[in-house]
């Protein structure tokens, strides 16, 4: 289920960041962030080379980077990295949030990536802080509305739903 998400994180001359496409499922929910850079005030007028690495796939987490992550009302919170691992995915995965990269793309000039965020709180609202040093952006933060969230999860439709729990088996009693 879609919910409204439009928002600029970083509005400069020279740079333009925003979120949108909020899509919540029943265990999380994805939205993508958006980079547009006009490389002409800064760089091309000034004769020189456009050297922009996109902002979310350098190969290590770095200064130099968009950061951004979620924090749960709870205190519990996750950042978004590159490299990270389907290990989370498995029944003994981590306890929510997660955030993961999903589709990314762009260029020179812009990029534009989704996320997934494995988990919904179970109260309260989510806040999606973010910080972009290399650009002289400090860490900022917005908030989601976290009923909202809980009440599109509950309204999904759901393509495959989760297998009823094998039934546990009595013991045996023990034979001499």
């Amino acid at each position: 289920m879609s919910l409204p998400l439009g928002r600029f994180l970083v509005r400069t001359p020279w740079l333009v960041v925003f979120a949108d496409g909020l899509r919540v499922f029943p265990t999380g929910f994805e939205f993508a962030l958006h980079v547009r850079r006009d490389l002409r005030p800064r760089d091309v007028a000034r004769g020189e080379a456009v050297d922009w690495q996109p902002p979310f796939v350098q190969e290590h987490d770095s200064e130099d980077q968009l950061r951004f992550g979620v924090l749960f009302p709870d205190g519990r919170r996750a950042v978004a990295q590159q490299g990270w691992s389907v290990e989370w995915r498995t029944p003994e995965g981590p306890r929510p949030p997660v955030i993961a990269p999903q589709d990314g793309s762009g260029s020179w000039d812009h990029w534009d990536q989704s996320f997934w965020v494995w988990g919904l709180p179970a109260g309260g609202p989510v806040t999606v802080f973010y910080s972009w040093a290399e650009e002289g952006v400090p860490e900022t933060r917005f908030e989601l509305d976290g009923d909202a969230l809980r009440a599109a999860a509950a309204e999904t439709l759901v393509f495959w739903p989760e297998p009823e729990p094998e039934p546990e088996q009595d013991a045996e009693p023990e034979q001499d």
